[in-house]
């Protein structure tokens, strides 16, 4: 009998290796690159490169599309999931994506979003709400996209989630075009994890000069991000000035959780951070781009940048994927707020409700 295996030890991996057992697929292993465990589950957890490539394999990681240069695929690999180009040169023949798991098993998207995020069991997005909502995205190529999305986060039914993009997240080609018109961009990156962002700022504006303001909590990802910094400083005209602080409406202290990609602020949170309000501490003659990714801080965060994007009018990239209501909540409030802001377009890059980036022009 063929043996099966899991891709991704984490917690991804336990809610898929639950889901198929139930649905009478056993699992035999485990295999993950990027923690030193021997047993998951009562698993035995092999390394990439001596796990079975005969067996079938199910992939618990989201996919990415794009190339990356050689020298960069062991920093970045781990922050951004999986491609199907590492995996077939493991020599792994049989490989089930997420996409593939979602379509056998619809029922998956539910299970995996009301697992992670409970609130999303029962949403129901109030009429006038909606109308508002619509208004906003009514010029915009990408008012489809939030017609399905509306749908799926009622239903969590995979037939409505619009298809995902293969673009680099936050920087797809509009973005790209304009950043490259100007010969310096300075860019908030609030929410820098371990600092892909700024990789790909660093390598697909290798000409423009770059001053980053990156804001982070976790002090593991702050070595992390200075790896990055240290790779593309000597080579791409790049500054950076990294905040060891999440991003608030206000100065204070938080409890958060440390969770790797997930974590967040939280009452059960284990350590206390500081957390700023960007107004407070941030003043450039010029603002360009702003990121905001802080997993279900984001609402917060963008009120605490009141001024910055008054005074300077930047590009926007937020996430509004954390909270049912950010996808309402924060494009009403960016509208109502910032009307200079003419321009709103969706992106979704990941699959299970999950990646999805509010862009917003001048």
């Amino acid at each position: 009998m063929q043996k099966k295996g899991i891709y991704g030890a984490g917690l991804n991996g336990k809610i898929l290796f639950n889901f198929l057992k139930k649905k009478g697929v056993e699992i035999d292993f485990f295999i993950d690159g990027y923690k030193n465990i021997k047993e998951f589950l009562r698993k035995p957890v092999y390394n990439p490169e001596e796990a079975p490539k005969e067996a079938e394999i199910f992939l618990s990681l989201p996919e990415y599309y794009f190339s990356l240069p050689p020298q960069l695929e062991s920093m970045l690999s781990p922050l951004l999931g999986i491609s199907m180009k590492f995996i077939k040169a493991l020599g792994f023949k049989k490989v089930y994506t997420l996409k593939d798991i979602q379509e056998k098993y619809p029922e998956i998207a539910k299970v995996f979003i009301t697992e992670f995020r409970p609130e999303f069991a029962k949403v129901q997005v109030p009429e006038k709400v909606r109308k508002n909502l619509l208004s906003v995205f009514e010029k915009s190529p990408s008012l489809s996209i939030l017609k399905k999305l509306l749908k799926f986060i009622e239903t969590l039914d995979p037939r409505y989630y619009p298809q995902v993009s293969k673009e680099i997240q936050y920087f797809p080609k509009f973005i790209i075009d304009l950043l490259k018109r100007k010969k310096v961009i300075t860019f908030l990156d609030v929410g820098s994890y371990k600092g892909d962002t700024i990789a790909f700022l660093s390598l697909l504006l290798p000409s423009v000069k770059k001053r980053v303001v990156a804001l982070e909590p976790v002090i593991e990802h702050l070595k992390d991000i200075n790896k990055i910094v240290e790779y593309f400083k000597e080579i791409n005209n790049l500054e950076t000035l990294i905040i060891p602080s999440a991003a608030w409406s206000e100065n204070t202290f938080l409890s958060f959780k440390v969770a790797g990609m997930s974590s967040h602020i939280s009452q059960s949170g284990d350590i206390i951070v500081p957390a700023v309000r960007m107004d407070d501490i941030i003043h450039l003659s010029s603002v360009d781009y702003i990121k905001i990714d802080v997993e279900g801080a984001d609402f917060q965060a963008l009120k605490g940048m009141t001024q910055i994007i008054k005074g300077n009018k930047p590009f926007l990239a937020v996430s509004i994927y954390h909270k049912p209501e950010h996808l309402w909540q924060i494009p009403l409030y960016i509208k109502e707020n910032f009307p200079f802001y003419k321009k709103f377009i969706l992106e979704v890059y990941g699959y299970l409700y999950s990646e999805i980036i509010l862009y917003c022009l001048p």
